[in-house]
């Protein structure tokens, strides 16, 4: 009895109803979500599938450019930022050579080191 009393509080104060809701919210905004990532999966496999075969080259492969510019979605602005993001894999490029070379010679200066204490 009470625990049919609680139960019966709980669904006149609203509590129940409000949980039911919320669930209720939460399980359609989850549909729509999955609703609109599929469409958007759809779109970007029928943009891409269109840009390869438009802009490929004599030997039928796509450059690196077009792969880029596939993959961030075709449009003028992607390829206006081609530049600087070429710009910035030269540099991170750049920036990996030096530390490489900077942790060469401090290997070598190590073993030098460890030559001349021993």
């Amino acid at each position: 009895m009470a625990s049919q009393e609680r139960s019966g509080s709980l669904l006149r104060n609203g509590y129940i109803t409000n949980a039911n809701r919320r669930q209720k919210t939460k399980d359609n905004n989850k549909e729509k979500k999955e609703e609109e990532n599929g469409k958007e999966e759809d779109e970007v496999e029928e943009r891409a599938g269109e840009t390869t075969t438009a802009t490929q080259n004599e030997e039928g492969t796509t450059t690196e450019k077009e792969k880029w510019i596939i993959a961030k979605g075709n449009g003028n602005e992607k390829e206006r930022h081609w530049e600087s993001y070429k710009d910035g894999q030269k540099n991170r490029a750049e920036k990996v050579k030096k530390l490489i070379t900077i942790g060469q010679e401090l290997l070598k200066e190590q073993k030098q080191k460890q030559k001349y204490n021993q």
